[in-house]
């Protein structure tokens, strides 16, 4: 079994009662997790380890994501983050205490558990559009041997506040259906892509707390597309003992 975690700008779910974290100020306050946003470097490092200590980890590994359909297995705890969408963390010698992240500010986290396997996946939509979530899917099941495998889906930006070009809105929603919104505005969810998938794999799925949450409609978490300069949170996902 695994436990999942999401952060929000102010700690782990810091506006319903949980614990505040973080030390950023300005349009980062206060548990901005992103190194390339603008925020200082001294001050993303501090909110990472103050995270893992919260959070009762050694480490935790992040992604340098870069909307990708590329998938990495975690071998060496203390390697440079690397240039992927999807980080698989397999039940070994080097799981004990270490966790792994998806950042995001819009676009949809996903953690995927199995019994000996937990994969974390950034889906934006240009990530949607390159099949980062079935090519990470494929993977990851492959590695789990057919064992329970179950999703969670974290905040992101729901279909009312993502309007796109038209040409970007008809590439997607020709693709991926399930994430026509708003057809007239050109609005697409690209949760709702990620669900179609999850749905036509029979993967079991939640969302994270228990309901949707839109990212941009809530203050209480970043948003790039409502602020342009802002921080991250993240979804981390690490195996029980």
């Amino acid at each position: 079994m695994a436990k999942v975690w999401m952060t929000d700008r102010y700690g782990l779910n810091s506006f319903s009662g949980g614990e505040k974290l973080g030390s950023s100020t300005g349009p980062f306050r206060a548990l901005n997790l992103g190194r390339k946003v603008g925020d200082e470097p001294s001050v993303v490092e501090r909110n990472r380890s103050d995270l893992a200590n919260a959070l009762g980890l050694r480490s935790i590994r992040y992604m340098d994501q870069v909307h990708s359909a590329l998938c990495e297995v975690v071998t060496d705890p203390n390697k440079a983050e690397s240039a992927v969408d999807a980080i698989i963390l397999m039940r070994n010698e080097i799981s004990d205490s270490l966790g792994i992240a998806v950042q995001v500010a819009d676009c949809v986290p996903v953690v995927v558990e199995s019994d000996g396997a937990v994969m974390a996946i950034h889906v934006g939509r240009e990530g949607l559009f390159k099949g980062i979530t079935e090519k990470a899917l494929d993977e990851f099941c492959e590695i789990a041997e057919n064992s329970s495998v179950k999703a969670f889906v974290g905040p992101s930006i729901c279909g009312n506040c993502y309007p796109l070009s038209r040409e970007l809105y008809l590439s997607i929603v020709q693709r991926y259906p399930a994430t026509k919104f708003d057809e007239d505005e050109n609005k697409v969810d690209v949760a709702a892509g990620v669900l179609s998938i999850l749905d036509k794999r029979e993967i079991p799925w939640q969302w994270f707390g228990g309901k949707r949450e839109c990212v941009s409609c809530d203050s209480g978490y970043f948003s790039y597309r409502r602020d342009a300069t802002t921080g991250r949170q993240a979804m981390v996902v690490a195996f029980s003992e």
